[in-house]
């Protein structure tokens, strides 16, 4: 049995040595030492080949100077010096491309994320109104997840909450252009019935504050439930997969 232990305990240790190299090339390959290291080995592997092929770099001092076999040499040495500045020119532009690509993925990332939580507002707001028969708690429905934190506690009227709702239809437009599964007229009908539902529930003294919901909030509240469910069916799945970075 001890054997079989320390059999097994070599083969984690060899396991754990091996992922800890494995992370480590992954992470030297982020580096800006990756493309000169890569260069370099390119660099040797040339002169490596051209020894083994038979080149010498030699000198005999009793012969004489050969102007033609120094123009020659000359010559050879202005290849491989524009060959090795050819190698070292890909490998910085190599480089810079996959800095800006990376780049542009995190700035879509930015974009894809900011539509992506604004939909997901709408979607808990609903979640949360399906239960609710009251003016107040629509209300303040709308107030946690369309208002600006900074200003939850903070007396606003129906206009003010509607025009907050409003000003996100931009940012629901612009996912027709960041998604490639995406419609932007469910999004723009789900704030078009927020807003009629909020003036529907708005109550205009203290003692309608308390106010079960009439019959046309009844049923505005239920057509922006219907709206979201839609939306989150068909969308929002594709919606998270194009979220995820890949390396």
């Amino acid at each position: 049995m001890s054997k079989e232990k320390a059999e097994k305990a070599e083969d984690k240790e060899n396991a754990t040595w091996k992922d800890k190299l494995t992370k480590k090339l992954k992470q030297f390959k982020k580096t800006r030492w990756f493309p000169l290291t890569v260069a370099l080995l390119i660099i040797g592997s040339g002169i490596i080949i051209a020894f083994l092929l038979g080149f010498r770099i030699t000198y005999a001092p009793e012969l004489e100077n050969s102007w033609d076999a120094i123009s020659g040499v000359a010559a050879w040495v202005g290849v491989i010096v524009s060959i090795l500045s050819a190698v070292a020119s890909f490998m910085a532009v190599w480089y810079a491309i996959r800095v800006a690509d990376k780049q542009n993925k995190i700035a879509l990332f930015e974009k894809r994320y900011i539509c992506y939580t604004t939909i997901q507002d709408f979607l808990v707001c609903a979640n949360q109104m399906k239960e609710l028969n009251g003016d107040k708690g629509i209300q303040t429905c709308f107030r946690v997840y369309m208002d600006d934190p900074e200003d939850i506690t903070k007396d606003i009227n129906a206009s003010v909450l509607a025009a907050k709702l409003k000003s996100k239809q931009m940012t629901v437009i612009s996912g027709e252009f960041l998604f490639s599964n995406y419609s932007s007229e469910i999004p723009q009908q789900i704030i078009d019935k927020g807003m009629d539902l909020i003036f529907a529930t708005a109550s205009s003294n203290d003692k309608e504050i308390g106010a079960i919901l009439s019959s046309k909030a009844r049923k505005l509240k239920q057509e922006y439930c219907d709206l979201c469910e839609l939306f989150e069916k068909n969308y929002i799945t594709s919606m998270e997969q194009e979220l995820q970075l890949n390396d």
